[in-house]
Order: structure tokens, then C-alpha cells, then sequence
């Protein structure tokens, strides 16, 4: 072992100390380092201004950039302000602490300090090296905390900009703007606050430790209970630091009482107004005592005062802040919840209704007659023609195969709206046919091909809900590349779509290709205006830099005039552009005066309105979705935005001017948004209600349509989403659009609807539709059924079907038969004053042996009261239903003509077979064996129930016989 060699015998090296050298080193890496982290940074603002400025949306990027400069510099400069105070008093005042130590230790420990500081050289040195390690350490730290403040910019630009509600809590009686604006502020600087205390803190302590233990050779320990007074007033200013805060954490809880889940219902209790709220003042006044004492500590030579502050606060946060709100809770609230809770109960019930706008639905009665009749089906022609048959999952399936054209196109989705056509106002369904670069040959994914020239979808295809051509397929109103239909399309490129796609370049010496024709290729290049300029080599450079492809400096195809198009999908841009808006889950595509553009709702919400129920939205993310998951407790569709898909244009239009949020963002950021009535009117006409907003509504209604307290309290008449079987599982309904007449009103309009159960059981009890045509947009209707009459709801009208003596027979035929059975959503539509069921049937062949397993419309089952019926077509369905004539033409199905229009004077023969035509007469022979297949399916079902398991196989057997024959029959 090397000998101990004393600090005060320490080598006094002459000339250059080595520190000074290695400090040198270490700056240069640091400078480096920043450098590079600095250079990426101004790479990727300088695309991004780029970026905005094709968008001429400069405005926007100017504002969020001066807001996050202003609060990183801002706290950056209050933290090192902090920091660097504390950490050289403690540097200054550690040398302090030599008066009062003992000789140092001569032990192992020691001695490898000593060879270690013989190494660095002078003391002296190794003072520098302190200094230079707190000044990095709290330029590091620095740059952290600044980063940290700069991320809650949307929260200070809320605050500065804030709108009041015309709304007041119920327990402090502010305005509902306190809670949504100022009181997060509040929280968030806070937070911030305390966590550079923590960082000032450890590292004073850090100063005072590497000062006195590797600078002046001080065991730290011998002095811990005897340090200098001036050491102990800054110790205790630290701590009285810590306790202002956690007063000021106790003055914030007071009023985030308002978000309290102890009761039974979301906000202030009794129990929080009672108990934890005085608890909560004097926690404040022991903590501010506490943080008074700390200094007076020190002076006064003990550290007594402060303890016993500390262990007052201490036992008064226990039994404040414990033991007396739960005596208060298990002794005076349980007992009697009920009247203590009543009051706050209200509160909640209020107030969440207004949070989710639910105070503005109109309820009404409806009479629920057992059946619809036939007189209420021929008053009602345009709801029949737009019953929709068709189911996004096989349309898009059948699409995909008959319209795609080449596997680099696909569709994604499949979205419903509403057109007005030569027949009339009809509801469609719309597919926009966008490039898929996945589905280029492996031989084909070039950069050319991938950046070049493979730049954009092309055109849309557009279907009648009820309109079915012949074998099942659905009749296209626009179809093809290029489209051709009864819309006109002048602009079918599709260069920014609803999927994330990366960056192509446009305007290039590369043609585009624009579709197959016959052995060529149709190309074209782009009219420009879309993108980010890349002629000159400063931006060619900084994209090079920012994708990390040099392809895109080195290419010679790129010309002065080319464009670089990225973030072309609508979800990216309008998160890029408004991160603070959450986005509705559908954007769909409308086609308008012959152009293509996707509109996309978005919200203004927040979790901090008072006493509203909150939730987390989306419950599920869809398959393939990236939207992060939110907690809301307020939500308002404030904006619709709509994007042109040739140049990616977008515009953002206030749709409730009358919300608070959206008017504050509109003072933050004036040149964003426009009035809804500065949107042209055929895009008005496609406006809908979005989905997201009416499932959120539909779920909170199902508790809080209870406005009575003791109703709400014991839960009596909670409502749930309805279950229906599809593609032979149970799911909920989902909520579906459809265009029919409202009871009351003249006419049929385009709504959103979703039905109600009670909860835990499966008959109707409400419907809830949203109104989307311009002259009623936004308003909500509740129709009620009579508590006291049975309402089939989908499920049992689903069971029915299974049990019918006809219908379940073929299912299992053609499930035997090598095909798929697909069973579509169950529609309600309320006609009359009676439901109508409708539920389209689908088949698809295995893989292999039709056309790739095409999914099929061949039967539609219809039912009304206690009636069933499955037929090809929805004309003859509702003949057979009805047993006459239906004079409005019904759009047809299966393998019915294609105009799927039955005359006023047409005939369904009693017992006509499936699949038979309209006028068509059933044989004597299918006729026998339509009634043998129900005696053996009703034998069947006995045997069945009795547990005799050979006479159930023999009966199946022969049922199934009687089938097949009839099926031959049929074809």
C-alpha cells in the first residue's frame, strides 16, 4: 500500500496545471455536442417554417415558436438564477466549515483521495474543476427545466387568452373559465417550481459534500452537528422554501376539490365540503408556520422550533387530512348518503350534462305500436329507398377487389354521406382510392418509383346504400379509373389522403403515373402549389438532412420548380398544425364541384371542468390507429377542417362559435380560423354530425338522462348500448346514419341514430338521433318508449331470426355449402309509430372459388312485430312482411334487376320461395318442401330439447335434403 500523504503535504506542482487542459477537453465535447443537437434542432424548424408557409400558416408557427422561446428562456434564466445562487453559497460558505472540523482521517479512504488530488494537481486546480462542474451541471439542468416549461405552452397561451364561461361552480361560485384555464396554470407552475426546488436542493447538498470532502479533505459527518450559522441559514431557507410550497400544493387542493371521486357522485362531497376542506386551511397555516420557523431555527441555535412545526403539519395532514374526513364519511355520511349526498348529486348531474351538451337534448315520447303498417311504409318512400344494405366491412372488402384496379391502390374506408342525384336525395357510401406503396412489386420499390413517381391515388367510388346490381354486387354511381359516373370528377388526384404516407417529390423530370390503360400508363405531372419548393440546394439540403436521404441532393431529376410533398396525411397536418384539438376518428371524403376534399372534425375539450364524470376517449383505439388516448370531462365540436387532396390546402372552421375554448384559441391564433359561413355551400351540404362526439354523448346520456337525484343515487333506470350479432359475434350497435323522417316533421333529413337498452337486458327503451342537415344541424332528440310495453330490441329481433323455422335452415346450408354466412348490422328505423328491422344477409365463397370469396348481398331479412321474413330483394321482403303491393319503389337486392325499383301494381305470391322474383309463383313442389323443411326443423327442435340425440341427427339429416333440393329449385 502507498503511504498516506497528508492534505497539507500534498506535491505543490509548478507551471500548467492539468486542469485547465482536461476542463479545455471537456468543453470542446460539450460544445459539440451542442453543435450537433443544436444544428438538428435548426433543421428541423427550418422545414417546418418552409412547411408552413406553403400552407400560409407562418402566423401559427411564429406564434408557437415565440411562445416556447419565451417560457424555455423565461424559466431557463429563473432556474439558473436559483441554482446558481444557492450552489456558490454553498461553494463560498463550505469553506466555513474548516473552523470547525477535525484533522482528517489518515485511513485507506483518505489516502486514495490524497493520490487522487495529487494526480489533479494544486487545490487550487481542483477548485476550478468545482466551479466549471456547477456551471455545466446548471447549464444542463437549465436546459432541461426550460424544455419542460416550454411544453406547456398551450397551457400559458390559455391562461393569457382565457374566455369566461357565463358559468359558475356551485361550491366556491367562480367562473367555470378558473378551472379550465387558470387553475391547470396554476398547477403546472407549480409543479415546476417544485421540481427545480428538488434539483436545487440536491445539488446545494452535492456542493456542500464534493467541496468539503474532496477540496478541503473535510469528513463531513464530524461537522454535521456543528455547522456555522451562516450554513444553517441557507439550509433553512431551502426548507422554508419546500414547506411555502407545500402550502401552496394545499391552497391548489382546495380547489381542485371540485374533481373529488370520494362521493358517489364526481366532485366535491359532503364529506370534502365538510372535512377535507377546513383540514385543508389549516394544513396551510401549519405549513406556513413550519416555513417561518425554519429561519428562526437557525437563529436561534435549535433545530427544535422547526421539528415541532414539522411534526404540527405532520399530524395535522394525518388527522386533517385521514382520519377526520373518513370518521366523518363511516359515521355521519354512510348512514344517511342519500340526503347528505343529495345536494352534490345535483351538482354533478348538472354539470356534467353541460359539459357534454347533454342539457340540450329534447326528450319526447314515443308511442311504439306492436308493427308497422303498410300505410305508415307508403307515407314514408324516401326512408324506404334509403334503408342501407350495404355494410362498410363487406363493401370495402368487395371494393377493394372490384375496384382497385392495381395493388398499389386501395381503400381504406368506407365512409356514408349524403348526395343529391338525379332520383333524388340519396344516401351513399364513399371509398377514396389511395396509394398503398406497400402493394408496389418488390422490384418496383425504387426510390424513383417510391418518391417519383408513384406519387398519389386516384378517384373515388361512390355506392347507393340500398342500390344492389345484378349478383349481389353493389351498383356504383361513380366507378372506374378514370371515374366515370352521375357526379362529375375533374380533379381525381389524390396526393394527401387519410393514411400516413412519407414524402414524394412532384414537378420533377420523372412523369407521375397517374393509372394503367390497357399495355400503358397514363402520367401527367403536378400543376404545383402543393408543396415545399426543393430547387434550390439550401432546402434540398435541410430535407436531405432531416429524412436522412442524400438521394434527394444527389438526384438529377429534381428541377428548380419541384416540390416536396410530406405530411400528406390529414390526421399529421392537422396535429402538426393544431395539437390542441382532438380529432375525431372518420374523416371522410366528399366530392364537390368536381374536386376531391376530406373533412375531419376535430374538438376542443378538457378534463378539468368542475364536478363532469370523466372519461377516457378513445376507450379502444381502432386497429391501426395512432391518435393517443385522452382524458375528457368536456368536449365541444368546435371545428370542422377540411382538406383539398390535390394540394393538401386546409382551412379550419368554427362550427360553435358560442364555445368558450374555441374563442380563446381564436384570440391565440386569429389567422387559423374562419367562420363556418365562409364555407362554400356544397361542402356545407356534406356537413354530418361526427361519431365520436355522438358515441361520447350517447354513453354519458345512458346514466345522466337521470336528473332525479334518488334515481341517479340508486341507479334505476341506467340505459346501455344494445347487442347485436355481426359476422357471428355479439357486438354493440354501433350508433349508424341513416335518412328518414322524424316523427312529427315533414320530411326525411340525414341523422345519426343509436338505440337504447335497459342495462343488463336486451328490449329498446330509447333512440337517440343527431341532426345533420344544415337548418337543424347539431340538435338532439331523445324518443322514449312506454316503460310499460315490450320494445324488441336488435338482439331479440337477431334470436328470432335464428329461430325461425326457414331462415335458420338456409344459414346453415349455406354455411355447409362452402360459403359464409356475413350477417350486416341490424338496422332500427323507426317508421310511423312502430319499429322496422331490416338486416342484410352477405355470402362469400371460400377463397378460390368466387372471384376470391367476393362478399355477396343475396337475401335482406325485414320484421315488424311479431313478423319475420327473409327475401332477395327489400321489395319483396317488405311484400311478403306486409302481404301487398308497396307503391314507393324500393331499391333491390340479390339478383333482382339493377334499377331495383318494384312497380306500384306488382304482386308477391303467398309462400313465394327465396329468391324468387317478384311476380314468380312457387312451384307445388317447392312449396311441399318448404313446408317439409319446417315440420323437420320444428321435430328437430323438440328432439333437441329432449335430449334425444339420434332423432335430432336424423331429423337434420333430412332437413338438410330437403334443402338442397330446394335450393335447386331456387336458382
Amino acid at each position: 500500500m502507498d503511504p498516506v500523504v497528508p492534505l497539507e503535504r500534498w506535491p505543490r506542482r509548478r507551471g500548467r496545471s492539468d486542469a485547465p487542459v482536461a476542463l479545455r477537453r471537456v468543453l470542446f465535447v460539450g460544445l459539440l455536442v451542442a453543435a450537433i443537437v443544436l444544428g438538428t434542432v435548426g433543421v428541423d424548424l427550418y422545414t417546418d417554417w418552409l412547411w408552413f408557409d406553403t400552407l400560409r400558416l407562418t402566423g401559427v408557427f411564429s406564434t408557437v415558436l415565440l411562445a416556447q422561446v419565451s417560457l424555455f428562456a423565461a424559466a431557463a434564466l429563473l432556474f439558473t438564477a436559483g441554482y446558481l445562487a444557492s450552489a456558490f453559497a454553498a461553494r463560498r460558505l463550505a469553506h466555513r466549515l474548516e473552523e470547525h472540523a477535525a484533522a482528517p482521517d489518515e485511513d485507506v479512504l483518505w489516502a486514495y483521495i490524497a493520490r487522487v488530488g495529487a494526480r489533479v494537481g494544486q487545490p487550487s486546480g481542483y477548485g476550478q474543476v468545482v466551479t466549471v462542474g456547477i456551471v455545466v451541471l446548471g447549464a444542463f439542468l437549465a436546459v432541461i427545466m426550460g424544455a419542460v416549461a416550454a411544453g406547456q405552452w398551450p397551457l400559458a397561451m390559455r391562461f393569457l387568452h382565457q374566455t369566461p364561461f357565463g358559468t359558475t361552480d356551485p361550491i366556491f361560485g367562480r367562473d367555470v373559465a378558473y378551472f379550465i384555464f387558470t387553475l391547470p396554470f396554476l398547477r403546472a407552475i407549480h409543479s415546476w417550481i417544485l421540481g427545480s426546488m428538488m434539483l436545487i436542493v440536491t445539488t446545494t447538498f452535492a456542493v456542500y459534500a464534493v467541496v468539503s470532502s474532496y477540496e478541503l479533505g473535510i469528513n463531513l459527518e464530524r461537522v454535521i452537528f456543528n455547522l456555522p450559522r451562516a450554513v444553517k441559514l441557507h439550509v433553512a431557507a431551502l426548507a422554508a422554501g419546500l414547506m411555502l410550497l407545500v402550502a401552496a400544493n394545499h391552497w391548489l387542493d382546495i380547489s381542485e376539490l371540485v374533481y373529488s371521486t370520494r362521493g358517489v357522485a364526481f366532485g366535491a362531497s359532503y364529506t370534502d365540503v365538510r372535512a377535507e376542506l377546513p383540514a385543508l386551511y389549516v394544513m396551510i397555516a401549519a405549513a406556513l408556520v413550519a416555513a417561518a420557523l425554519m429561519p428562526f431555527s437557525a437563529v436561534a441555535g435549535s433545530v427544535r422550533p422547526a421539528l415541532a412545526a414539522l411534526a404540527f403539519w405532520g399530524g395535522v395532514a394525518v388527522a386533517g387530512g385521514l382520519l377526520f374526513p373518513s370518521a366523518i364519511e363511516n359515521f355521519e355520511v354512510k348512514p344517511n348518503q342519500l340526503e347528505k349526498e343529495r345536494p352534490y348529486i345535483e351538482n354533478a348531474i348538472a354539470m356534467t350534462r353541460r359539459a357534454y351538451g347533454l342539457d340540450q337534448i329534447q326528450e319526447h315520447d314515443f308511442i311504439a305500436e306492436d308493427a308497422v303498417t303498410i300505410d305508415a311504409v307508403r307515407a314514408s318512400p324516401e326512408t324506404i329507398r334509403n334503408i342501407r344494405l350495404w355494410d362498410t366491412r363487406p363493401l370495402q372488402d368487395t371494393l377493394n377487389q372490384i375496384q382497385s384496379i392495381r395493388s398499389y391502390y386501395r381503400f381504406d374506408d368506407v365512409d356514408v354521406d349524403r348526395y343529391l342525384l338525379p332520383e333524388g336525395y340519396r344516401q351513399v357510401m364513399v371509398a377514396a382510392r389511395e396509394l398503398a406503396p406497400e402493394g408496389l412489386q418488390a422490384l418496383a420499390r425504387t426510390w424513383v418509383n417510391q418518391r417519383l413517381k408513384f406519387t398519389h391515388g386516384y378517384g373515388v367510388t361512390m355506392a347507393g346504400v340500398a342500390a344492389v346490381a345484378d349478383e349481389g354486387r353493389p351498383q356504383l354511381i361513380v366507378q372506374d379509373i378514370p371515374p366515370r359516373g352521375d357526379i362529375p370528377i375533374t380533379r381525381p388526384e389524390i396526393y394527401y389522403g387519410a393514411r400516413q404516407s412519407s414524402y414524394v417529390v412532384v414537378r420533377t423530370n420523372e412523369p407521375e403515373f397517374d393509372y394503367p390503360r390497357g399495355d400503358d400508363n397514363v402520367e401527367s405531372r403536378h400543376a404545383g402549389g402543393a408543396g415545399v419548393n426543393v430547387g434550390g440546394l439550401l432546402p434540398r439540403a435541410a430535407f436531405a438532412l432531416r429524412f436522412r436521404d442524400a438521394n434527394l441532393l444527389l438526384s438529377g431529376a429534381i428541377r428548380p420548380e419541384s416540390e416536396l410533398l410530406y405530411r400528406r396525411g390529414i390526421r399529421e397536418r392537422v396535429e402538426r398544425i393544431a395539437p390542441f384539438l382532438m380529432q375525431d376518428g372518420d374523416p371522410y371524403m366528399v366530392v364537390s364541384e368536381g374536386q376531391l376534399f376530406w373533412m375531419l372534425d376535430a374538438y376542443t375539450h378538457s378534463s378539468a371542468y368542475p364536478y363532469s364524470q370523466p372519461r377516457i376517449w378513445p376507450p379502444e383505439p381502432r386497429p391501426g390507429e395512432t391518435r393517443p388516448r385522452v382524458a375528457i370531462n368536456y368536449i365541444r365540436n368546435s371545428v370542422k377542417i377540411v382538406m383539398n387532396a390535390y394540394d393538401g390546402s386546409l382551412q379550419f372552421y368554427v362550427a360553435d362559435g358560442a364555445d368558450p375554448l374555441i374563442r380563446t384559441y381564436q384570440q391565440i391564433f386569429p389567422d387559423l380560423f374562419v367562420p363556418l359561413t365562409d364555407m362554400p355551400a356544397d361542402l356545407r351540404q356534406h356537413i354530418r354530425y361526427p361519431e365520436d362526439l355522438f358515441r361520447i354523448q350517447a354513453e354519458r346520456y345512458s346514466t345522466f338522462h337521470m336528473q332525479d337525484p334518488t334515481a341517479f343515487y340508486n341507479r334505476e333506470d341506467v340505459w346501455s348500448i344494445p347487442q347485436e350479432k355481426v359476422e357471428a359475434a355479439t357486438v354493440p350497435v354501433e350508433p349508424y346514419y341513416v335518412i328518414m323522417r322524424l316523427p312529427g316533421e315533414d320530411r326525411e333529413e340525414f341523422l345519426l341514430m343509436q338505440p337504447f337498452a335497459p342495462l343488463n337486458r336486451h328490449n329498446m327503451v330509447a333512440w337517440l338521433a343527431a341532426r345533420s342537415d344544415e337548418a337543424n344541424y347539431g340538435k338532439l332528440l331523445v324518443y322514449k318508449y312506454p316503460k310499460n310495453k315490450l320494445v324488441f330490441g336488435p338482439l331479440q329481433v337477431e334470436n328470432r331470426i335464428d329461430q325461425d323455422p326457414i331462415i335458420s335452415p338456409q344459414f346453415t346450408l349455406w354455411s355447409q355449402s362452402g360459403s359464409t354466412v356475413i350477417r350486416g348490422n341490424m338496422l332500427v328505423i323507426p317508421i310511423g309509430d312502430a319499429n322496422l328491422y331490416v338486416e342484410p344477409i352477405y355470402l362469400k365463397a371460400e377463397a378460390g372459388r368466387t372471384e376470391g370469396g367476393i362478399p355477396e348481398l343475396r337475401r335482406v331479412v325485414v320484421s315488424t312485430g311479431n313478423r319475420v321474413v327473409m327475401e332477395a330483394t327489400l321489395d319483396e321482403a317488405l311484400a311478403k312482411l306486409f302481404g301487398g303491393p308497396i307503391a314507393a319503389p324500393v331499391a333491390a337486392a340479390g339478383a333482382g334487376p339493377a334499377s331495383g325499383q318494384l312497380s306500384a301494381g306488382a304482386q308477391v305470391q303467398p309462400g313465394a320461395a327465396p329468391g324468387a322474383g317478384a311476380t314468380q309463383a312457387v312451384s307445388p313442389e317447392a312449396a311441399a318442401l318448404i313446408r317439409s323443411a319446417g315440420e323437420r326443423f320444428a321435430r328437430a327442435q323438440e328432439a333437441l330439447r329432449a335430449g334425444d340425440w339420434a332423432r335430432y341427427g336424423e331429423e337434420q339429416r333430412a332437413l338438410e335434403a330437403d334443402l338442397r333440393r330446394l335450393s335447386e329449385l331456387t336458382r
